[in-house]
């Protein structure tokens, strides 16, 4: 098994703000890399944030419980409206897949999901709209998704991938847990952000414990310790400095009994004023 840690920035959507993915090559460099170092299994997992129900239904529509857990399918298209300009056309991103025999395991995880009438239409969260678009370019050997900042060699394999957006850590942990642990190669792509308070040009209000927050949590990964990370992701703070921990949450609670036998922190800043970390974990095989 094997797991990549990227950020939910919009830029890194190739052909969404070329400009912005140019003066933070760094960030973009990094993510690729960290996505071409996933090993070649049999699905990828791709964890992002569920936004609120309220976010995600009509203005009009009654209030209902959220599920703990959002699935999109290998082969749902999603459009990345949600990032772009409204004076430019949609453009659609593609989870990878669907596979030819989905396991037992994963059938049974794909029976708990919603049937999507119009893929096309799909309302997904911006960090699967960016976590798609980057196992889309990782598994694309032409690097036909690559403009010339991004340079990282592709390693990814063509494998199936299920998005999971996550409103509720623990339970989605158990329910994917016989998943991760069982006997199918599984790798995990967890899109998430830091404090989003980091100065005056950041989408909250300047908090000083943004810096302070983000340090422990890019520790942890680059330490490649669970329970460290488990508890960087207090909920409490978290919400308070509009970070998006959540995915991370459920990374420490699948691997909180197996921490990674090796461990890599690629970058870890704030450029726009939300704490961006790039990590990768990996498990010896045994």
């Amino acid at each position: 098994m094997g797991a990549a840690v990227c950020p939910g920035a919009p830029f890194l959507v190739d052909g969404t703000a070329a400009t912005v993915a140019g003066k933070l090559a760094p960030v973009v460099r990094a993510c690729l890399d960290a996505v071409a170092r996933l090993p070649q299994v049999d699905l990828a997992v791709l964890l992002t944030t569920r936004p609120p129900a309220s976010s995600m239904a009509p203005p009009e529509s009654p209030a209902v419980d959220q599920p703990p857990w959002r699935l999109l399918a290998p082969g749902s298209v999603i459009g990345t409206s949600p990032i772009r300009r409204s004076d430019l056309p949609d453009r659609l991103v593609s989870l990878p897949g669907p596979p030819a025999q989905p396991s037992a395991l994963l059938a049974d995880l794909l029976s708990r999901s919603p049937p999507i009438a119009d893929p096309g239409t799909v309302a997904a969260s911006v960090g699967t709209i960016v976590g798609a678009s980057l196992l889309a370019a990782g598994a694309d050997p032409s690097g036909a998704a690559s403009t010339d900042h991004r340079t990282a060699t592709r390693t990814a394999a063509r494998v199936p991938a299920v998005a999971i957006e996550v409103s509720d850590p623990m339970a989605t942990a158990v329910m994917i847990a016989g998943l991760v642990n069982g006997p199918d190669g599984v790798a995990l792509l967890v899109v998430a952000d830091g404090a989003a308070c980091h100065g005056d040009d950041a989408p909250g209000r300047h908090d000083d414990r943004s810096g302070p927050f983000d340090a422990v949590l890019a520790h942890a990964l680059g330490n490649g310790d669970p329970q460290a990370l488990l508890r960087a992701c207090d909920p409490g703070p978290a919400a308070e400095l509009l970070a998006s921990t959540k995915p991370l949450e459920v990374l420490a609670l699948l691997t909180q009994n197996a921490p990674p036998t090796s461990a890599e922190l690629l970058y870890a800043g704030a450029p726009r004023g939300v704490g961006y970390l790039v990590a990768t974990w990996s498990w010896s095989a045994s």
